[in-house]
């Protein structure tokens, strides 16, 4: 992982930061060790355009229309200020890594027949499958990210869905880790 830059204490704990380049600047993420579920949950890092891609496939939910936004409608977002203002602590205080999951959609799609080549007649349904991403916690930040021209940037998954996501939009040469792998307990 490019953007991973070291431990450090946090409260009682540990947390891993990262360092993500932008345009203006680098600004600094994290995710934190808890008293639970780190052996399930992943970080993945994900190059930019490729996880944008895999967002606007997202068909179920209206916060994907953000995933079809430019620089300027994402700058104009309601919430914008507020990544402004989350990305401005630096390394002091990291932002913490959007929450998404990365899962496959089946679509039926109509199988249409021409018909004495002028006529199109609909003969059935054919099953499409394809991956996508939805968020849980996170879209400002990554909107943020992207609008100041972040090449790549990490996110935590559920473990199960972090294999699709290093596949569909995962950094090239790196590997998706654990938190508990990530961040060990004598850390």
């Amino acid at each position: 992982m490019e953007t991973k830059l070291g431990l450090r204490p946090y409260y009682t704990a540990q947390e891993m930061v990262f360092r993500i380049k932008t345009a203006t600047g680098p600004v600094y993420m994290r995710t934190a060790r808890t008293n639970f579920l780190n052996e399930e949950r992943a970080v993945v890092e994900v190059d930019t355009h490729r996880f944008i891609e895999l967002w606007k496939r997202e068909p179920y939910s209206s916060p994907r229309s953000e995933a079809h936004g430019t620089p300027v409608s994402w700058k104009a977002d309601r919430k914008f200020a507020d990544a402004v203002k989350g990305f401005g602590h630096g390394d002091s205080n990291p932002v913490p890594l959007a929450n998404i999951s990365c899962l496959m959609a089946n679509e039926k799609v109509p199988v249409i027949e021409k018909r004495w080549g002028l006529f199109k007649k609909s003969v059935g349904y054919a099953e499409h499958t394809f991956p996508y991403v939805a968020f849980t916690d996170g879209i400002t930040r990554t909107i943020w990210l992207a609008a100041h021209g972040a090449p790549c940037f990490p996110v935590e998954c559920h473990v199960r869905d972090a294999e699709l996501l290093q596949k569909e939009a995962g950094t090239e040469g790196s590997k998706w880790m654990t938190v508990d792998n990530l961040i060990p307990v004598s850390a």
